[in-house]
């Protein structure tokens, strides 16, 4: 179990970590800005953290975890660049080509859903994950027992056969989640005829978004409450992801929400699908235009079924440690594209 909760902590920050990062040059004397004194207070950073954000290091602080499932972590940093072109960086889809563990993405049209995932799919190259859906078992995928008997009622028939039964159920939970939200995604099924209720874990996560609640609150009931309480000025997207992870591909479905101000731009994205090796995740970010160029914060959530249980201190401990080190690393992977 150890090792295999190892491997999910290690995914966790492949899947779902997306930030910019470039140096900044150091100040004369130890006195921040208003403006990022502000808003590093708000976010939670101590007088020491604020003051190695603005001397232009990666800051990474644990956040509070609303269960016994979920690491949380929030990082933030200060570039020496325009919002603008932070925000056209960040939103554009070619960021995740520069991620070599990206395989394949899309986005995905709420009105031709179907015709959107065609290229999700598995290919010959995922031999082995296409053998591990013939004799699909509850601990390998996060899928239902309906979906499950699905998988199985396809048989050893072809490879192509069994990788199109896969796609029509991200089709399903694609279709599910838009028309529904949170309240229409379905359980995993588990071992001992436990389920894991994703919905449950990122209606856990939301609740835990109390700067955004307090400072926009309308913004925070439409992400919760989606697909009610839509107010106009916010950009809704969806995507299909397929990444490499502990050497088996995996597909992500994803919600995303953009609103853009003069002053800012938040962007809220929460993963209500994935194959394996985690449960959900949810990642709240937010720019901010300064005087010397911009402040970027992202708070991680995840929930992996793995934590909970015997020792599960010391789980969260190696959790938090090994995603925190995983996301910086990556920081400073993307800092030379982004200098481009």
């Amino acid at each position: 179990m150890a090792t295999k909760l190892y491997k999910a902590l290690i995914t966790i920050t492949f899947l779902h970590t997306i930030s910019i990062l470039c140096p900044i040059t150091a100040v004369a004397a130890e006195v921040l800005p208003d403006s990022v004194e502000s808003i590093a207070t708000t976010l939670g950073f101590s007088p020491s953290e604020r003051w190695r954000l603005y001397q232009g290091e990666i800051v990474a602080v644990d956040l509070p975890e609303t269960s016994d499932k979920m690491l949380a972590q929030m990082v933030a940093m200060v570039i020496p660049t325009g919002i603008d072109k932070v925000a056209t960086r960040l939103l554009g889809g070619n960021i995740l080509e520069t991620d070599k563990d990206v395989i394949a993405f899309g986005r995905i049209d709420p009105a031709h859903i179907e015709e959107s995932l065609k290229g999700a799919l598995f290919t010959k190259a995922d031999s082995d994950e296409i053998s591990r859906l013939q004799n699909a078992e509850f601990a390998d995928f996060n899928l239902s027992s309906s979906e499950i008997a699905e998988l199985k009622a396809v048989g050893s028939t072809t490879p192509d056969t069994l990788a199109n039964s896969y796609r029509k159920i991200l089709v399903a939970r694609a279709k599910a989640y838009i028309g529904g939200g949170l309240a229409a995604i379905g359980a995993y099924q588990r071992d001992g005829n436990k389920k894991t209720n994703a919905a449950d874990d990122l209606k856990k996560m939301a609740a835990a978004m109390v700067i955004v609640a307090e400072h926009d609150p309308v913004l925070y009931r439409a992400f919760l409450n989606y697909p009610k309480n839509q107010p106009v000025g916010i950009d809704t997207e969806f995507f299909w992801l397929k990444k490499r992870a502990n050497n088996r591909p995996v597909f992500t479905l994803a919600h995303r929400i953009i609103q853009s101000k003069p002053n800012s731009v938040m962007i809220m994205r929460r993963e209500f699908f994935v194959g394996h090796s985690f449960n959900a995740a949810q990642t709240v970010s937010g720019l901010f235009p300064l005087q010397q160029g911009t402040i970027i914060f992202s708070g991680n959530r995840t929930t992996v079924d793995q934590l909970s249980g015997f020792a599960s201190s010391l789980r969260h401990k190696i959790g938090r440690n090994m995603m925190r080190e995983e996301i910086v690393k990556r920081f400073k992977n993307l800092r030379g594209t982004f200098a481009k």
